[in-house]
């Protein structure tokens, strides 16, 4: 018997993707391209939310998404389809509740690391999401950073530019209100129009020899220039009459050689900014010894990627140190290395490190820092007697906390875990 499906029932069937097409019409401005065939986005007038941007409009592929199309929109997350091969400048820009863009893997211009946009190959950052923020460390692969990549990232506040990246697009920093150091690898040779305007309160400190400057990079609206540079004693092109350019005399380090590397055993004269060097006569500086930075007046350290190891107590007592950024290259942190550094405020390790015992390890007196590394333990005692920590996130990557890791934290109200609950050693606190 032939079925009969009732008249009704295929009505809704057939309206259903013309109902999905009319809503994304609604939601999205766009401009038929000049082969006639494809179609760019050119602004949105949608919820927000976690949106996923359509392959299609009209029938035609998405292949464009235009200069500011998402411009100071609600997007809490975004989702680009394959058939994208080119976004405009800033097209999410001032989207400040914005924390992740994810392209399709079948995409072939572009694709998508921690919430971040790259390039296919992943060589020049397209865009940050506003509403990321803290402390970022550029992976080592990228060259460049891209026009506007950053613009009005207002809780950005810290950032490590990597050696290798050579470039800073126009208006890459542009009102990135609230980041207060940037650490430049000795690779940048150029930096655009305006890449830092708006940076109200920012100290830059460079690795190497002075970029070429486009117009106005630092400029705040007015004729001053809030933006301080630090560079090297030795190191070409500075200073330069745009900006309030600072020379940094470097210490002397006291140093051992073993088997061809360089171990940091402490500094003499040292001021409140130093570089460690990643090469002493022409050897690898691999690791930060005991005691290396015991009791200084150190507010800002720059460590080298050779560096694997950071001994024990290397930081004891460094009151004056607020952030620090700790290399992908370090694998070893250890016992007692951040005890009593009590102005740090925020720590970013940025691989798989293996904690050492100590309290103030890894986490400061002062302040309640998330651990975004690949870690997959925290070691004994490793929060031991952080008294001022009051809640702390763990990446989904942990698995295991040791024994009287949080002893002592007696600020600690709780504990929260991307996924499965971490196995537990013996009293946490």
């Amino acid at each position: 018997m032939k079925r009969t499906w009732p008249v009704l029932l295929v009505l809704l069937l057939l309206a259903a993707p013309v109902a999905v097409q009319g809503q994304d019409l609604q939601n999205y401005d766009y401009v038929t391209n000049a082969d006639g065939a494809t179609i760019t986005i050119t602004g949105y007038s949608g919820p927000g939310g976690a949106v996923s941007i359509p392959a299609s409009l009209i029938g035609l592929p998405v292949t464009g998404i235009g200069d500011n199309a998402f411009q100071d929109s609600s997007l809490t997350s975004v989702t680009i389809p394959a058939t994208v091969t080119n976004i405009g400048d800033g097209a999410f820009s001032f989207s400040t509740g914005l924390t992740a863009i994810t392209v399709d893997p079948q995409n072939t211009f572009y694709s998508s690391a921690n919430g971040v946009l790259f390039d296919k190959s992943q060589t020049t950052l397209v865009e940050f999401p506003g509403g990321l923020g803290g402390s970022y460390t550029i992976p080592d692969g990228v060259t460049s950073i891209g026009d506007y990549a950053f613009e009005f990232c207002t809780n950005l506040t810290s950032l490590t530019v990597p050696g290798n990246l050579t470039n800073i697009g126009n208006d890459a920093f542009t009102s990135c209100l609230y980041l207060t150091n940037a650490t430049i690898g000795i690779g940048v040779t150029s930096i655009g129009d305006f890449a830092f305007s708006g940076c109200l309160r920012l100290a830059i400190y460079f690795s190497g020899n002075a970029p070429a400057f486009g117009v106005e990079p630092f400029w705040d609206g007015s004729f001053y220039y809030p933006v301080t540079l630090y560079y090297l004693l030795g190191a070409a092109g500075w200073p330069s009459s745009q900006v309030d350019a600072r020379q940094v005399v470097q210490p002397l380090y006291e140093y051992t050689t073993n088997a061809g590397t360089i171990t940091i055993t402490g500094l003499s004269e040292a001021g409140s900014f130093v570089i460690i060097p990643s090469s002493i006569n022409g050897l690898p500086v691999t690791e930060i010894g005991d005691g290396a930075l015991f009791e200084n007046s150190l507010s800002y350290v720059l460590i080298p990627g050779t560096v694997t190891s950071i001994g024990d107590l290397a930081f004891y007592g460094a009151t004056n140190l607020t952030s620090l950024t700790i290399p992908s290259s370090v694998t070893n942190i250890g016992q007692f290395a951040f005890y009593d550094c009590t102005s740090l405020g925020s720590i970013t390790i940025t691989a798989e490190t293996t904690f050492g015992y100590g309290p103030g390890q890894i986490a400061p007196y002062y302040g309640s820092p998330t651990i975004t590394s690949n870690s997959t333990s925290i070691a004994d005692a490793a929060f031991y007697g952080c008294t001022s920590l009051s809640n702390l996130t763990l990446t989904e990557g942990v698995t295991s906390l040791g024994n009287l890791s949080f002893y002592g934290c007696t600020s600690l109200a709780w504990i929260s875990t991307d996924r499965n609950s971490p196995n537990i050693g013996g009293k946490k606190g």
